[in-house]
This record gives C-alpha cells, sequence and structure tokens, in this order.
C-alpha cells in the first residue's frame, strides 16, 4: 500500500511544487508540465487495467475451476483466450502463446495471487481517498493528523498483525472497490456501465474475485 499510495499523493500538484525547482530560476513545475504529467499517467490506462484484469482471471480460473482431466480437450490457452476475449477491448493474435511465458503463476511464486496487484491499487486508491477527505476540511492533502493516523495505523505496525486489521483500523471499514475510480480515470465507470449497467459502482456488485463491498 505505501509505495502505490505515495505515488498518488506525488501527483498532486501542491506536492509537486514542494519537491520541484527549476535548475536556474528555482522557479517549482509550471502548471502546463504537470497536466502533461497527468496524462502521461493516464494514458491507455483503461487497456493498462484490462490487461492487468485478463492476466488476474486467467491466473484465478486456472487455479480454481480448471482441471485438466475434465477439460473436454480446452487447454490452457483457450482458456486464456476465452477471457482475453470476454474482457478485453483488443483481439488476441492467434499467435499468441502469452501463458507459456506467464512465470509469475507457473513457477513464480503468485500461482491463484496474481490479483494482489489489482487490489494492491484498491486498497492503495482507498487509503489515498482518506487524505482526498481530509483536504476537503484542512484544505490540503498534506494534512499531519491524516499522515500519523496513517503511519501508526498501517507502516508501523507492519506485520505484527493482518493487513486487512491494519487497513479498518485506519479507514474504519472495509476496502471499498470505488475509490480505485479517480485513481484510473473512468475506467471502472466504463466497466460498471457494460458489465453491471449502472454508471458507477454503487451497491454490490459480483466478480470473479468475489463482492466488492457497498460503495459509500
Amino acid at each position: 500500500i505505501d509505495a502505490r499510495d505515495s505515488q498518488c499523493i506525488n501527483l498532486r500538484e501542491e506536492v509537486v511544487k514542494t519537491m520541484t525547482a527549476h535548475v536556474d530560476t528555482g522557479e517549482p513545475l509550471p502548471r502546463s508540465l504537470f497536466d502533461k504529467m497527468l496524462e502521461a499517467k493516464n494514458f491507455q490506462n483503461g487497456l493498462t487495467t484490462m490487461r492487468q484484469l485478463v492476466f488476474s482471471l486467467t491466473d484465478w480460473r486456472l487455479h480454481s475451476r480448471f482441471d485438466a482431466n475434465s477439460a473436454q480437450g480446452q487447454a490452457v490457452l483457450d482458456l486464456a483466450r476465452s477471457i482475453n476475449n470476454e474482457y478485453h477491448v483488443i483481439p488476441q493474435a492467434s499467435i499468441s502463446r502469452w501463458p507459456n511465458t506467464f512465470s509469475h503463476i507457473f513457477a513464480g511464486g503468485y500461482a491463484a495471487g496474481y490479483y494482489s496487484y489489482k487490489w494492491a491499487e484498491v486498497l492503495s486508491a482507498d487509503v489515498y481517498a482518506a487524505f482526498e477527505e481530509a483536504a476537503k476540511v484542512k484544505g490540503t492533502v498534506l494534512d499531519p493528523e491524516t499522515g500519523i493516523r496513517y503511519r501508526q495505523e498501517i507502516l508501523e505496525v507492519g506485520g505484527s498483525r493482518p493487513a486487512a486489521e491494519s487497513f479498518a483500523a485506519f479507514r474504519g471499514r472495509p476496502p471499498h472497490g470505488c475509490c480505485m475510480n479517480d485513481a484510473i480515470d473512468l475506467t471502472v465507470k466504463l466497466f460498471c456501465q457494460s458489465h453491471c449497467g449502472v454508471g458507477t459502482p454503487t451497491g454490490s456488485h459480483h466478480t470473479d474475485f468475489g463482492i466488492w463491498e457497498a460503495c459509500p
């Protein structure tokens, strides 16, 4: 959480201005360049997100549903292609054999756990939302009180207690998937429109990974 959350807060203009300066004039990063940074961050964000979801779903279904002995001739590649066609906007090339090199889920220690990459982003976006909420009251995301709570409830305790407990201690509730809406622009909104028939993820949404918590 901490690494990704730092990426979020470091892309706030008020934060960038505290750590940048022109080599000759000492002026902070101008707004025009800051906007370009945001554009670069969000460039093809939807494609990147769906690509990670395809990887995660392939991993999940292979390790929870796929049985080579009863697959009726379906190969791992067939399953991967069907998931790609279901969730990705770009058809997979017929010559693609990407599962053959997906070492993460076969020999890399991420078997049935690749989704943790995206889940870490969900948690990070939710944690960062606490600073955004503080900014509405305090006028800045650099709120010392919120920062101290974050340090005490998440960073200091480390692995001494379950991560879910640390998260709940900081946010006062379980994680919400909708905080990703701001973090990845319109991706979640568009995904929900196409798969759930709604504009934003409200209520509970079924996924291969369970059910999103009801959004606040």
